[in-house]
This record gives C-alpha cells, structure tokens and sequence, in this order.
C-alpha cells in the first residue's frame, strides 16, 4: 500500500510539472522558444556550385544532317551556386530514346557564371538527339 501512495505522488509530480511549463493560455513561458521549421531545401548544399543547362547545339546543324561525320556539341552551362567543380554529361539518342554515346567532363565554373562545354566526336548512325545534364562534380 505504501508502495502504491509513493508511486501515485512520482505520477502527480510528474503531471504536474508539465503542467507547470505551460502558462495559463497554454503558451510556452517566456524565454522558451518554440521549434522552428527550417524553410530551406535540405538537399541544398552550401559553397557548392547549382549547375543549369541551358542548351545543346550542334554546331554543324541538326545531328541527322552529320551522321558519320566527326561533329561538335555544345553544352551552354549556367552555375547558380558558388564556384567549383561540374560534370557535364552529353548524351546521344537513337530515335527510340536508346543512348548511342555518353560522354562526361568535369569543368570548373565560377560562381554565378556561365561557360560553354565542347565535345568533339563521330556522329554515329542512327543518332536523332542530343540532351546533356549537370550536377556539381563528386
């Protein structure tokens, strides 16, 4: 029994100091901050560049016009992050969306800035498009 009234007047203790963290409109005390959400993007790095692409040409006209011939493509790449390193990944398609070739280089850019990334190479048959993607370099 006496076990019992001791473990009943923890129990109130406990109820009541939570009880007592809490003001009378149920707002926490003064000088307690409440949590606060974080509004930024968790998947967002900082001090590491935020490549774009901002388009592919080839330079000697639409792809299907060269094939078989050596051709050049240019990547225009926007960086929206601070300066540092970038892949730069070009890819060539069939027109069944299967990739013919991948080619990749890593580039510096400077923060804020823009640059043209050229890859030179064999066009080769059966290439209908050319796509490209960035991501800060590993």
């Amino acid at each position: 029994m006496e076990r019992l009234a001791i473990i009943s007047l923890m129990a109130l203790v406990v109820v009541t100091s939570g009880c007592a963290a809490l003001q009378g409109n149920g707002e926490p005390e003064p000088g307690v901050l409440p949590n606060e959400t974080n509004d930024t993007n968790d998947t967002d790095v900082l001090g590491e560049p935020d490549p774009v692409v901002q388009s592919v040409n080839v330079d000697q006209g639409p792809i299907e016009n060269i094939i078989g011939e050596e051709g050049e493509v240019t990547v225009d790449v926007a960086n929206q992050g601070e300066e540092g390193q970038v892949e730069v990944r070009m890819i060539i398609y069939d027109d069944q969306g299967n990739a013919l070739v991948e080619r990749e280089r890593t580039v510096s850019m400077d923060a804020d800035g823009t640059r043209e990334v050229d890859f030179s190479l064999s066009i080769p048959q059966g290439a209908a498009e050319v796509d490209a993607q960035v991501q800060p370099a590993q």
